[in-house]
């Protein structure tokens, strides 16, 4: 099972069967009735952020929680997996009804940037993001590293790392500065 669309396990990424982000069938654009829905940008990597939201539009930050907690699984979580990660505290039945909430409200922020009811879909206590209808930089970048890993050479290798390397926040996590330079596509940290 592709791990990618399903949630779960991260290895599938950096196997050598991973194709080009343009060939993988997840990334492609779908038409439905002649019309394809609008892509959903969502930016994970640094402050968490659904992008080109109107202002009138009112986005929870526990939703925008929830959509990057589902993105970080790969695109999909189980309701007993949400609950026991985002809210342990809470009665069984109290954390679903905000998971509804969650979902609701991320259902019309994706209504109002013109994407389909299917960019969120709640299948068997499952919650399931559309892959296709999403542009996030944590899947691109992954995306970028799962090529570098596929790469027949090392220059594609190293082109499809620079990709790669274009989503990283300009500080890491553990404190070091990364540092772009024009040249050769040299990058360093500090």
């Amino acid at each position: 099972m592709d791990d990618r669309v399903a949630g779960g396990s991260w290895g599938i990424w950096l196997t050598g069967d991973t194709r080009s982000v343009l060939e993988r069938p997840e990334r492609l654009p779908r038409e439905a009735d002649g019309a394809a829905d609008a892509v959903i940008r969502v930016q994970v990597l640094g402050r968490p952020a659904i992008l080109s939201v109107p202002e009138d539009q009112h986005v929870r930050a526990s939703s925008v929680e929830f959509l990057t907690y589902l993105i970080a699984r790969g695109g999909s979580a189980g309701q007993d997996e949400i609950v026991a990660d985002l809210m342990p505290e809470l009665p069984r039945r109290t954390a679903a009804q905000r998971m509804h909430t969650y979902t609701y409200n991320l259902r019309q922020i994706f209504a109002r940037l013109g994407g389909g009811s299917d960019h969120l879909r709640l299948h068997r206590h499952r919650y399931v993001l559309d892959r296709a209808g999403f542009d996030v930089d944590l899947w691109t970048m992954l995306d970028a590293v799962a090529d570098a890993g596929a790469a027949p050479d090392s220059q594609a290798r190293l082109l499809a790392l620079r990709r790669a390397l274009d989503f990283a926040p300009a500080r890491c996590t553990c404190g070091c500065a990364i540092i772009r330079t024009s040249y050769a596509g040299s990058t360093s940290t500090q």
